[in-house]
Parts: C-alpha cells; structure tokens; sequence
C-alpha cells in the first residue's frame, strides 16, 4: 500500500509504503532496533533495511545511535509525525468501515444549543443513522454554559452551540459550521413594517426573546444601550426555540431570529422582516469536542459527517 506524506510530492508519494512508517514509529516508539524487531514480529536485520530504505527515500539520516538507544534526527522526527497522523486516520477508518460493515455503533449524545441549525443537524443526523441504522442518537436541547459543562463530564459527546471562546478555554476545540445573521421579525399583521424606520417604534410592541444572560439576550440589550434605549417591557422570554416556534406561530410577536429560522419556519409561520439596522456581532454556530476525553467512533463519524457537508463533500 503507497502513502502519501503531506506536502511531500509525487517522489514520496510513488515510493514510500505504510511497513516503512510502521517500522520507524516502532523505533522510536521502542527506542531500539531489536526491541522494535520483537514487537513488530520481524528480524532486527529486516528493521534495519526498511529503515536504510526510507532513509535513501528520504535522503537523510533519520536515526542517530545515543549510547545503547537509538532517537530521531530532526527528519526522524517530521516522518515519524507524519506516521502517526496516518497511523490514527487509518484507525477511524477501519472503525468506520466496521460501523458500515455492521450497522451499529453504540450511543451518540449530542448536546444542541436552541439556537443551532436544526434543519442542518436533522441532515446530518439523517446520514449518520443510514450508515449506523441501529445506532442510538440521543439529542440533549439546552443552554450552551449547561451543554458544555456536560461535555466536560463525558455525559456528551459533541455539542453544537455558539463557538464563544471564554467558555471554550484550552480542553475544548471547535469548528465553525453557520454564521448566521439575526433578523428581526414579526407575526403581528396589523403592524405596517415598510414604514418603520426606527428601533423606538417597535420597543412597546410584544416581544419574544431569550432569557437574561444568554448570548443574544445581552447583545441587543448592549446594542440597544448605546442607542440610550431599553429592552421591550412587553416581553415573553423562551429558552427552548421549540416553544418560541408555536409562541410566535399562535401570538402575535416581535423577536429576533436567526435567518435560517426564518427560512426554516416561513411556511407555517408568518414572518415579516423590519428593515431596521441590528449590529449584532454574534459568534457563529460550530461543532465542540473535548480535546482532553477520548472520542467515541460515534462521535467520531458524525464530526466527519458535519465536516465534509461544512465543505460540500457530501450531499447530506
């Protein structure tokens, strides 16, 4: 089997093979000829020419003899990283040829913050469970600071919420998916929108927002502010976009949605959208997965699933 090393060209590509990566990162794994011999199950003679072998390849010492061990030269170094990056890729993809193969593959939980992009996550999830149809999928609805404290704890294994780097710190990572921009709207039909042209003329009608302290919430309370205006003292607060669905499906509101939502709900709600500025400067949705607890295979193919239809790889 040929591998290709990143960055590397065709040279590489056409001539270095998967036992010359295995056989450099048992070396160092090992930190010895023989000892790498035992555990790879072949002659010290053998690790040593497939070592010559990429060396030639390379066209640099890749091992340098300390003492009774062997190390890496700094070439050793770059190609035995490059070994392990394959090495792992290889790993997911035999998971994931297994979970294909069998169908199954265990519990994912996915934590979803109200304001993600169900249309977006039902696709993905619609994927997933045609490659693991007897996989569970257990989606958590909820606030962002309680999501990512499960994740965390292992109670999760991904969550799709705003990428907000404070709450993110150093044991999370993410990856943008959506930047929405937030429209404001309304249901109310006896409201002439085309002849409002200012925030003051729309803060006494009935409002639907999200509570306090919640991302958006405290964005247009600051946008707001420096306009020295206050937020709407007619107001329903809903955490669960669920329930501000039927909410502004069955009242007449006023509300602040992503553009997604709108799209996603204009046949059964009627939305009319004010031609007002709204600077909300928010943080896009993304994908979080903790960089310090193992990812399950589930996890792991439904992130793959999420990236490549981030990229347009996969028609999902």
């Amino acid at each position: 089997m040929e591998i290709s090393l990143p960055g590397a060209g065709r040279f590489y590509d056409d001539r270095i093979k998967l036992r010359h990566l295995r056989v450099i990162a048992a070396v160092d794994a090992h930190k010895g000829i023989s000892a790498a011999a035992l555990t790879l199950g072949i002659s010290p003679a053998a690790v040593s020419k497939t070592v010559g072998e990429l060396e030639t390849l390379v066209g640099m010492d890749l091992l340098e003899r300390v003492g009774r061990t062997v190390q890496l030269t700094d070439a050793g170094r770059l190609v035995v990283s490059a070994a392990q990056v394959i090495s792992r890729e290889f790993s997911v993809l035999g998971h994931e040829i297994g979970m294909m193969q069998t169908g199954e593959v265990g519990t994912l939980a996915l934590g979803v913050q109200a304001v993600s992009n169900g249309r977006q996550i039902a696709r993905a999830v619609g994927r997933f469970k045609a490659i693991c149809p007897r996989s569970r999928v257990e989606l958590i609805d909820g606030v962002l600071a309680d999501l990512l404290a499960q994740l965390r704890r292992g109670k999760l294994d991904l969550v799709i919420g705003r990428l907000i780097p404070e709450m993110l710190d150093s044991d999370l990572c993410g990856i943008p998916l959506s930047d929405d921009r937030y429209l404001p709207v309304t249901t109310d039909p006896t409201i002439a929108v085309e002849s409002i042209t200012a925030w003051e003329q729309v803060l006494g009608e009935l409002w639907c927002l999200p509570p306090a302290g919640t991302p958006v919430r405290n964005i247009f309370a600051a946008f707001l502010a420096a306009r020295n205006l206050a937020l709407p003292a007619r107001l329903v607060e809903a955490k669960s976009v669920h329930l501000m669905f039927w909410l502004m499906k069955e009242m007449r509101f006023s509300a602040l949605l992503p553009t997604s939502l709108v799209k996603s709900w204009g046949g059964e709600v009627a939305f009319r959208v004010f031609n007002l500025e709204l600077g909300l400067a928010l943080k896009p949705i993304g994908l979080v997965w903790s960089k310090k607890l193992p990812v399950s295979p589930a996890a792991t193919l439904f992130r793959r699933i999420v990236e490549e239809e981030r990229s347009g790889v996969l028609n999902i």
